[in-house]
């Protein structure tokens, strides 16, 4: 499967200041007992590359975890937040 990254110019500014790279999963709560589908975005690269869709654009490489499903298989990215508390928002997960 094939997956896209949309990102607009502010989204790969914020990128490029933290390193990057950007890496997008499954957020896991050990020990809750209420099912989440939310997802977790981390300036670095993961551990294990096998279970990650690499995407590259520009000079910004994305790690997209297997397993997550999004609308049209494309990723939207969006920046969130005032500084200095600016973060990324993923966008077109299939929930459930």
């Amino acid at each position: 499967m094939e997956i896209s990254v949309s990102l607009d110019e502010k989204v790969r500014e914020l990128i490029k200041r933290k390193g990057n790279v950007l890496t997008v999963s499954r957020l896991d709560l050990n020990d809750c007992c209420v099912p989440t589908d939310e997802l977790w975005t981390e300036y670095k690269a993961p551990e294990n590359l096998n279970h990650y869709y690499v995407v590259k654009d520009h000079s910004c490489h994305f790690f997209i975890q297997r397993g997550l499903n999004f609308r049209n298989n494309q990723v939207e990215l969006k920046t969130f937040g005032i500084k200095p508390f600016k973060t990324i928002r993923v966008e077109g997960l299939i929930r459930f």
